[in-house]
């Protein structure tokens, strides 16, 4: 019996037709716009793999919905919903509950839905400058609270034809309500299906790595600040490039005793090849050996790779350090790094003016990626395994990197490696030798420290 909760909601579903095939039933038919206030009031898009955004398509789904209303459920897909429990109610009414919003709720039309809840904002009287400000689904979900009273009231106008448009929708649930097992079958299938749905649009690969949920673990072990500006899925549209932080991660998992079928990434590859570093990420995480998964639970049962995930954030926190500090480093070695071209180039945009993890404002040029990455590698000098496996540091890396004396040592051997290319970033990033040489310059450099020379 369904749970009557925030998770719960009721649709009336015009020309209902349920069909039952397997493990799974197939309820197709049309929900009036007025109708679907407590859909989007209750849930989110966590169950979509893509975070829509309001775009040229979303406008046009509004214009549909004004200027021809009885066109809409023809030139529209509509909206396709899964969940795990459902009751059949009178009068075409569907209970729904959504118990795991990871997997159920809206599975595929978010852009739809987010038109839909453009247009009955405005219905509702959100001002044309409230409305601005609405870029994605985040942004309509902060103003909706606000109006939602007034939307819950339009279930009664029956009048309106914009109100009254028919959106198609198509709700997936378990064939036997009820039954764990049939719960259980439609469970593992419903991920693939709503990979399947969205593949109208080419999804990218993190994207379908995150609705599986491999990357789980890594977002609790970073910090709240930085977990929250990463862009997990697409049109996320968050500070942080999820490929680029990937790359980064390999820093420690490189450093791991790996399945015999998975390598290690090396630097330049995580440089040239950011989706190579989340292929390969991908393929480690779900591999049998470290994870046991389930629909899109993953569950990390590897105590090694748990270690390494553990120390990414510090590799995030180190990585700023070196960003910040860069040009000093280099300038302290008898350079004049603002007078690099590259330097120039990649100084021109004004949001290279703010550590990429942390986002603190610097003064300083800031360097192009190709010559911050085989520093970056280099923190793996600093790891060490313990003897069943797991990582860990030697020294803390932000401290290891903070110290002036240290820091002027490494920048040496950067230095070295960018004039041997002729000062090119892209030389730099995948030379080997960049990388073998700074690596060998952090591990001298501990080696002394631990002997106090």
């Amino acid at each position: 019996m369904a749970n009557y909760n925030d998770n719960t909601v009721i649709l009336k579903v015009e020309a209902h037709a349920p069909r039952t095939i397997g493990s799974i039933q197939r309820i197709t038919g049309f929900v009036k716009i007025r109708s679907l206030g407590e859909l989007i009031s209750k849930l989110d898009l966590d169950a979509n793999p893509r975070s829509s955004r309001r775009s040229k398509v979303t406008a046009e789904i509004i214009e549909t919905i004004k200027e021809t209303p009885d066109l809409y459920p023809f030139k529209s897909k509509g909206i396709l919903l899964g969940a795990s429990e459902c009751v059949s109610l009178d009068r075409g009414r569907y209970s729904l509950t959504f118990n795991d919003r990871k997997l159920e709720g809206i599975l595929d039309g978010g852009h739809n839905t987010l038109a839909i809840a453009l247009f009955l904002l405005e219905a509702a009287g959100a001002t044309a400058a409230e409305l601005r400000k609405i870029k994605t689904w985040a942004d309509m979900k902060e103003i909706w609270p606000a109006y939602a009273d007034k939307i819950r009231s339009f279930k009664s106008q029956d009048k309106d034809p914009q109100l009254n448009a028919l959106v198609p929708v198509e709700i997936l649930v378990p064939a036997l309500p009820g039954d764990e097992s049939s719960v259980t079958d439609f469970m593992s299938n419903i991920l693939f299906i709503c990979a399947a749905r969205n593949n109208n649009v080419q999804l990218k690969r993190e994207t379908v790595d995150n609705q599986a949920g491999l990357y789980d673990y890594l977002k609790q072990a970073l910090s709240p600040t930085i977990s929250s500006e990463v862009s997990w899925r697409t049109n996320d549209a968050k500070r942080i490039d999820v490929r680029f932080l990937i790359s980064l991660a390999w820093v420690p998992l490189s450093m791991l005793d790996l399945p015999k079928d998975i390598s290690p990434l090396a630097g330049n590859t995580a440089y040239s090849g950011k989706q190579q570093a989340i292929q390969r990420y991908a393929d480690l995480i779900s591999h049998e050996e470290i994870s046991v998964l389930s629909g899109n639970n993953c569950e990390i049962k590897s105590q090694p790779v748990i270690s390494a995930l553990n120390m990414v954030n510090d590799v995030l926190e180190t990585y700023d350090i070196i960003y910040r500090n860069f040009q000093s480093g280099y300038n302290e070695n008898g350079g004049s790094f603002g007078k690099i071209t590259e330097v120039k180039s990649a100084n021109k945009s004004a949001s290279n003016r703010f550590t990429p993890f942390g986002h603190e404002p610097i003064d300083s040029d800031v360097p192009p990626l190709g010559y911050i990455m085989p520093v970056a590698f280099s923190m793996q000098a600093l790891i060490g395994k313990r003897q069943d496996g797991t990582l860990y540091w030697l020294a803390q890396p932000q401290e290891f990197f903070s110290n002036e004396s240290n820091f002027k040592e490494i920048m040496g051997a950067v230095k070295d490696a960018i004039l041997m290319v002729d000062f090119d970033p892209q030389k730099v990033g995948k030379k080997d030798l960049s990388y073998s040489n700074v690596k060998d310059r952090v591990e001298l450099l501990y080696f002394k420290s631990q002997r106090g020379i």
